[in-house]
C-alpha cells in the first residue's frame, strides 16, 4: 500500500545570494503505515527526488557516513528535518555550499528545562531574556542547522558549546560566533548567521558554509 501524503510545500531559502528549494510533506501518522522512522524514511525519499526533478539533476540517493551524516551525491548539496509529522528536504544544485536545515516547534517547560542545559550556556540564556518558548527552540535549532551545515568540513561529532549567541534574535535572523576552533576554516570567533521563519506551526532555521575546495572537488 502506499503511504499517503498531503501535497507538497514548494517554497525557496536564500542565504548570502545563495538560493536553495525546499519541499515540505506531512506524512501519515496511521500505525498500519509504519512505525516513525520508517514514514520518514519514505517521505524523505520522496521529497529528494521531487526536488532532483525540479533541478533536472541525477535521481541518486544520499547515502550515510559512519556516523550517520548524510552523504551527497557530486553536484547535489542539501539538508534534511523532521519534525513531529513533518519532514522537511532542502536542496542545492552545487558542490560549493554545505546547508543546514532544521525545523523545532516552540518549546513547553520540559523542553525548555532540556535546553537550557543541554543546548545554552548562562551568559545565552541572560541574553534571551523572557521568552524562552520561543528563543529557546529558535536558538536549539540554529545550533542543529549549523551542525548540519559544518560537520562534512569537520568531519566528526561536535556539541552545541562549539557556537554561542552573540544577539537576540531579530529581523529573521540569529548572530552567533564559534566558541573555539573547529577545523582550519571554521576558526574560534568567527561570526555565524543563521536565518530562520515560521513555517508549518514551527520554525524553520537554515544557514549555508563554503565547502572547502578540496572537499567539494572530492564529493
Amino acid at each position: 500500500m502506499t503511504q499517503p501524503m498531503d501535497s507538497a510545500i514548494w517554497s525557496n531559502v536564500e542565504f548570502a545570494g545563495h538560493r536553495a528549494a525546499i519541499a515540505s510533506v506531512e506524512s501519515a501518522t496511521d500505525a498500519g503505515y509504519g512505525d516513525v522512522l520508517q514514514r520518514r524514511a519514505r517521505a524523505r525519499a520522496r521529497l529528494l527526488r521531487q526536488l532532483q526533478t525540479r533541478f533536472d539533476l541525477p535521481l541518486r540517493p544520499v547515502h550515510k557516513d559512519k556516523n550517520s551524516a548524510p552523504v551527497w551525491p557530486r553536484g547535489q548539496r542539501g539538508s534534511i528535518t523532521h519534525w513531529r509529522t513533518r519532514s522537511v528536504c532542502l536542496l542545492y544544485p552545487g558542490n560549493d555550499l554545505n546547508w543546514g536545515i532544521d525545523l523545532e516547534g516552540p518549546a513547553d517547560g520540559q523542553a525548555i528545562a532540556a535546553i537550557s542545559t543541554e543546548a545554552l550556556c548562562p551568559q545565552e540564556l541572560e541574553l534571551l531574556g523572557a521568552d524562552l518558548s520561543r528563543d529557546c527552540a529558535l536558538v536549539f535549532s540554529a545550533k542543529e542547522s549549523f551542525y548540519k551545515a559544518a560537520y562534512p568540513t569537520v568531519g566528526h561529532i561536535f556539541g552545541f558549546d562549539a557556537l554561542r549567541l552573540r544577539s537576540r534574535p531579530a529581523n529573521h535572523l540569529m548572530q552567533f560566533e564559534l566558541a573555539y576552533d573547529l577545523s582550519r576554516d571554521l576558526t574560534k570567533g568567527r561570526a555565524i548567521t543563521v536565518a530562520y521563519r515560521p513555517f508549518a506551526g514551527a520554525y524553520l532555521t537554515w544557514t549555508a558554509l563554503a565547502c572547502a575546495p578540496d572537499i567539494s572537488a572530492a564529493s
